[in-house]
């Protein structure tokens, strides 16, 4: 009865990365609508719905909502000015309506736009909670399968898109912002980002399958040759060769702070295999990850990544340090509450100090950007919710064995969740709807509970 729901949560997942990262209204008000629904049929199962009620991320994540709604409630002038002094002189100037007629106002300095952060981010995380049951009682596997078949089609598409590109992605869409678009995506450090959560996703899903290799061990060449033209050798050749595809795209992109990613998950993944892989299987899937690297380094050659690391000007932070400063200008003139989640973009209007030729509606630091729009209103929820969510992975890596596939699964989602919490230092991927839902998904692997077994 569950099982389609996972074919389900792909297909959204899908949709919002083919639908250029689903930035645009037309893509992500139908992923927001799909993961309700989706929602709405996981919470009629009794067993999804206990686990979600149980659940330790319930709590954070409803304060965490509740204040960003705060940020949406009217505020009389006094309480706007004793919460937020910076709020009325900036409405002032970028409110037609607020000027002519100052009063009650959000704390948001544009409603609208926190309006749709929000339902996005109630949508997903529902999504997250509520497949983190799912998982409870069909497993991980083959969401995680699922998952990886979907990053290898977008890895095809941007390996052959590439040399082809001419500005429009598809040969047919041009973007609202003409860029380098890469792959489906407008901006390819978005792809990068994506792209290297679901590599990781793969890399945790082949070291699942090298732990089941050979199990029961081989005592003759026959045994060898038996096991390699059976299913379980075509499932380790398909998902390396995936493994590849995408670390390969994921390269091409030439983006700097994705090929670290990379980098990054490579070694973490290695690291993993050396601690708890043994005998021939270690040897092998070690083996294989450094020829991983160093052979895609080699396929788009060192010198092209080398040259694209030298653009970088590391003594700005590859250009974006003043774009920093301007959001720590926004975080000094709102600390309580923020200017109002998505909102960053107007408020630059007013702060940007840094290259007045180009609009900033990003601060290309996910980790500043929330406090520039949070505050500590937003910032303390979110601070709580990521205690609990690593509090709530080491409790389960201890649950499950060390062996099981669901362990190495867990490992790649863990790894890939490590790769964009780096991304975000210097770039906004987890804005992009698309990188927000595999977050989500990868959230919901890294915590659920392994299944119990049938009796």
């Amino acid at each position: 009865m569950l099982r389609p729901a996972v074919y389900v949560a792909v297909g959204i997942c899908a949709w919002s990365a083919l639908a250029f990262g689903a930035v645009y209204p037309w893509a992500y008000w139908p992923l927001a609508a799909g993961s309700a629904c989706l929602c709405g049929v996981l919470s009629g199962d009794r067993r999804v719905r206990s686990d979600v009620g149980r659940h330790a991320l319930l709590v954070p994540l409803a304060f965490l909502f509740g204040a960003i709604g705060l940020q949406l409630v009217p505020a009389p002038s006094a309480v706007l000015h004793l919460l937020s002094p910076s709020t009325t002189p900036l409405l002032l100037e970028y409110s037609l309506p607020y000027s002519l007629n100052p009063g009650a106002h959000p704390l948001s300095i544009d409603p609208e736009a926190t309006v749709v952060a929000l339902i996005l981010g109630i949508s997903l995380a529902a999504l997250m909670l509520l497949s983190a049951s799912l998982l409870r009682v069909v497993g991980s596997r083959e969401l995680a399968a699922g998952l990886v078949v979907v990053g290898f089609v977008i890895a095809l598409v941007a390996i052959v898109q590439r040399p082809l590109f001419s500005g429009r992605i598809y040969g047919f869409w041009e973007p609202e912002q003409r860029s380098n678009s890469f792959g489906p995506f407008v901006n390819p450090n978005h792809f990068a980002g994506w792209m290297a959560m679901s590599l990781s996703l793969a890399l945790g899903l082949l070291c699942a399958q090298f732990a089941n290799a050979m199990r029961r061990g081989a005592r003759s060449w026959r045994d060898y040759i038996a096991w390699a033209s059976g299913p379980s050798a075509s499932g380790l050749v398909l998902l390396m060769t995936a493994a590849v595809t995408m670390g390969l795209s994921l390269v091409l992109s030439l983006s700097r702070s994705g090929i670290l990613c990379f980098l990054l998950a490579v070694l973490i993944t290695a690291h993993a295999t050396l601690r708890k892989q043994q005998g021939i299987r270690r040897l092998v899937m070690v083996s294989y990850l450094t020829g991983l690297l160093i052979g895609v380094v080699l396929w788009v050659g060192p010198s092209t990544i080398a040259q694209e690391f030298d653009k970088g000007g590391w003594t700005q932070m590859g250009d974006r340090l003043p774009v920093w400063q301007d959001a720590a200008s926004v975080i000094r003139a709102f600390p309580v509450a923020g200017t109002g989640l998505n909102t960053y973009g107007s408020a630059m209007l007013f702060y940007q100090r840094n290259d007045p030729t180009l609009h900033y509606t990003a601060a290309h630091n996910d980790y500043l950007q929330l406090a520039a729009e949070g505050g500590l209103l937003v910032g303390i929820p979110i601070a709580w919710a990521v205690v609990v969510l690593v509090r709530t992975i080491r409790r389960r890596f201890s649950e499950s064995g060390r062996e099981t596939a669901a362990y190495w699964i867990r490992v790649g989602a863990v790894t890939g969740l490590i790769a964009i919490a780096l991304q975000e230092v210097v770039d906004f991927s987890l804005q992009i709807p698309a990188n927000a839902c595999l977050f989500a998904f990868l959230c919901a692997i890294a915590i659920h509970r392994v299944p119990e077994p049938a009796r």
